[in-house]
């Protein structure tokens, strides 16, 4: 039977001591900025097939997502350069909508800098970030409490990334530099295999690969470029589902074996997400079952979750995970997120 799930007011401390955890996002913590994924199919389609975008509710019956994203990419005959040129216009039409011209170039530099650069307006970027969304941001509420919990030592061992986008990343250096003055680079991108990272900075993975941001000069265009490894179309998702050693799955599988994790903006409906869940599940439930420990509700990670508006769909939702080693914490509004992790992860 799955675990009835948690809440603001009866979590307790969920990273045992000497322990360590991580953070796994997806596209949820990026809204309104950035379209959820079936928003963005829905975007795709639109340009692609315009005469088929009065069908989409009827598509969306039938086909996931990134069926539809191939199906309107194949439909258009556009090549990979074609469709990804498109996938990042898209992606951040909505956040470069209705700012100045001053305020773009403001927005694209602090997106692709690291708080040491010289010249950079932090300030002006947060306030652009918190007018457009009315102060009511998931990442902002992330960016805050992971910098506070860095500052009392209890870093993110990692962070897992399921978008193409670096929103999360740019206000964490924005904070850090507008209100603890850190001037430092904390964390590395890493976007492939070869991808840098030095030993006392947390490392951020992007497991669907990463897009250049439209409008950026070549220099950052390049820094941020792993488009050749974006996980967006279905046969991009089958070419990964079927290679059980890609880089991708290695840094889960490492993350999740060795940390407690907590989930934001994630609707686990993911194949790849839920299949490694479920190698890992298994493999702890291996162990357990060889030191005697039988019809044991075992888990070990955590969602975080707006509570729906009733308890049967609550318990089909914790339903939906226990068997992958998740256990449901449930919150009131996302800007909760930061009561979840600073009571979660601090003794």
């Amino acid at each position: 039977m799955a675990k009835k799930g948690l809440s603001t007011k009866n979590i307790p401390n969920l990273v045992k001591k000497e322990s360590s955890w991580a953070l796994c996002i997806g596209s949820g913590i990026s809204t309104p900025l950035f379209p959820l994924w079936d928003g963005l199919a829905k975007k795709i389609l639109h340009k692609c097939a315009p005469e088929a975008d009065i069908l989409f509710d009827e598509l969306s019956k039938k086909m996931s997502p990134e069926v539809i994203l191939q199906a309107a990419i194949e439909y258009a005959g556009k090549n990979h350069d074609a469709f990804s040129k498109e996938l990042a216009d898209t992606l951040y039409e909505d956040l470069f909508k209705d700012i100045s011209p001053s305020d773009k170039e403001v927005v694209l530099q602090c997106l692709t800098s690291d708080p040491g650069a010289s010249g950079i307006n932090w300030g002006r970027y947060l306030y652009i970030i918190q007018k457009k969304t009315a102060n009511r941001l998931t990442a902002f509420f992330l960016a805050k409490s992971i910098l506070k919990l860095k500052d009392n030592g209890h870093a993110p061992a990692s962070i897992l990334s399921f978008n193409a986008e670096m929103l999360l990343g740019s206000l964490m250096n924005a904070i850090a530099h507008e209100k603890y003055g850190e001037n430092k680079k904390f964390f590395d991108y890493i976007i492939e295999p070869t991808s840098y990272h030095e030993r006392y900075r947390i490392p951020y993975y992007f497991c669907h690969g990463v897009i250049p941001v439209p409008g950026t000069w070549n220099k950052a265009r390049n820094m941020f470029n792993a488009d050749d490894r974006l996980v967006f179309l279905e046969n991009e998702y089958l070419q990964l589902a079927n290679s059980s050693f890609s880089w991708q799955s290695s840094a889960f599988l490492n993350t999740l074996t060795n940390h407690t994790v907590f989930f934001v903006g994630l609707s686990f409906v993911d194949p790849n997400i839920r299949r490694w869940l479920a190698w890992i599940q298994e493999e702890r439930l291996a162990s357990l079952r060889k030191k005697g420990v039988v019809n044991v509700s075992s888990t070990s990670h955590y969602w975080i979750e707006k509570k729906p508006g009733n308890t049967i769909q609550m318990k089909m939702i914790e339903s939906s995970v226990s068997h992958l080693g998740i256990r449901i914490i449930w919150i009131d509004d996302w800007k909760d997120v930061s009561v979840v992790l600073e009571k979660g992860v601090i003794i």
